[in-house]
């Protein structure tokens, strides 16, 4: 059979006694499994972490446009009374500016 003629499109093989067969796989060190492991759990928090951030920041802004007409509101009652305090700040200021001074008023003993 060695001395057969080989074909042009014949692919010619190893004799079965040449073939070289793997060895036992060495195991896996333990350590590389610890690793992986939490590598793992550390991945799937961020992605937890990530979906939950994503969750929270639509919830938000779907709670600040319900909140928009109302926040105006109060905008606009501030302004308002801060006008006011401005107003009665001023009075106030008239008003101690109105009294006589300590210094000209007669010592009552």
């Amino acid at each position: 059979m060695e001395n057969e003629p080989v074909a042009k499109n014949q692919i010619q093989s190893a004799p079965v006694s040449e073939v070289i067969t793997p060895e036992t796989k060495k195991k896996v060190s333990p350590w590389v499994w610890a690793i992986g492991g939490c590598l793992l759990i550390v991945f799937l928090f961020m992605i937890v972490m990530g979906a939950l951030g994503w969750w929270g920041y639509k919830a938000a802004k779907r709670e600040l446009r319900k909140q928009t007409p109302a926040m105006k509101e109060f905008q606009q009652k501030m302004e308002k009374a801060n006008k006011e305090s401005d107003e009665w700040e001023e009075e106030s200021r008239s008003t101690r500016n109105s009294m006589p001074d300590e210094t000209a008023l007669p010592e009552l003993k």
